[in-house]
């Protein structure tokens, strides 16, 4: 399954939002489930680790390949409707 995150649409270099939502939310819920299973593993627990774990996979992964995607030449990029 390929999402498309930046895509060509009318000449220019777009970000797909739809697609970002939905990448966004999978790497959420594999990074909660990452960290959860390992902090229980070691038996220390805290919701605001959990949260910053996800934000920064989410932030890092999502934002470094937007920013990858973008500067590709504009006819590599999948063409949007």
């Amino acid at each position: 399954m390929k999402v498309v995150l930046v895509g060509n649409r009318h000449g220019n270099a777009v970000i797909n939002w739809p697609g970002v939502l939905a990448v966004s939310g999978i790497l959420t819920a594999i990074s909660l489930a990452v960290a959860s299973v390992f902090m229980l593993a070691t038996g220390w627990f805290s919701p605001p680790a959990l949260i910053l774990v996800a934000a920064l996979c989410v932030g890092t992964v999502v934002g470094s390949s937007i920013q990858r995607s973008l500067q590709l030449p504009i006819d590599q990029l999948t063409p949007l409707k």
